[in-house]
């Protein structure tokens, strides 16, 4: 039976461990092909989905490519960055203008393939007419205010052209590691 064919509330719902569920099978197949060819070895990666039904937006995360929520005036970050510059903002060690020139900012603590199993985050939330969500990689993150992002997608007739637009913002201030960008509103019944 289809975890997406339910219509029920968010917390009954089995999407939620359906999301996780696939992270996880994914870890596992990527650290098995990482040990089945050593010039593989220690290779991971990050991860970030959405899947927007039944008027909800659920989220399954790891390492520190982002998800955003775009709502009239507001942007907001959804995930949490697994990373070392963000356990020492958390821990007061440095400030968010800090972490942005850290020499650490690429050091992740949580990836998909590194080791057998992967804790995964799994959010969800109510989706408002007009919501966007922005999936990115820290390329763009790095680079790119949230500010920004809010007013770039806002400011985008067709939708479909808000990932370039952001992509070439990215690429403009040096786009010194992968750029990756989906726009994605949501439609409520």
């Amino acid at each position: 039976d289809s975890p997406f064919k339910a219509e029920t509330n968010l917390q009954d719902s089995p999407l939620p461990e359906f999301l996780r569920g696939a992270v996880e099978r994914a870890c596992l197949e990527i650290f098995k092909a990482a040990q089945d060819d050593p010039r593989l070895n220690g290779m991971g990666t990050t991860v970030i989905s959405l899947c927007v039904r039944g008027g909800h937006a659920l989220f399954a995360h790891v390492g520190d490519s982002r998800a955003y929520l775009v709502r009239g005036e507001l942007i907001q970050q959804i995930s949490e960055d697994h990373s070392l510059v963000n356990e020492q903002i958390k821990a007061g060690m440095i400030t968010r203008d800090e972490a942005k020139h850290s020499r650490y900012k690429n050091i992740i603590t949580r990836s998909v393939g590194f080791e057998e199993e992967v804790q995964v985050d799994v959010m969800g939330l109510v989706c408002e007419p007009n919501d966007y969500f922005i999936l990115c990689s820290d390329g763009l993150a790095n680079l790119v205010e949230d500010k920004e992002i809010r007013e770039v997608v806002s400011a985008t007739t067709d939708i479909k052209d808000a990932p370039k637009r952001l992509i070439e913002l990215a690429n403009e201030r040096g786009g010194d590691d992968n750029i990756t960008v989906i726009v994605v509103k949501a439609v409520t019944a």
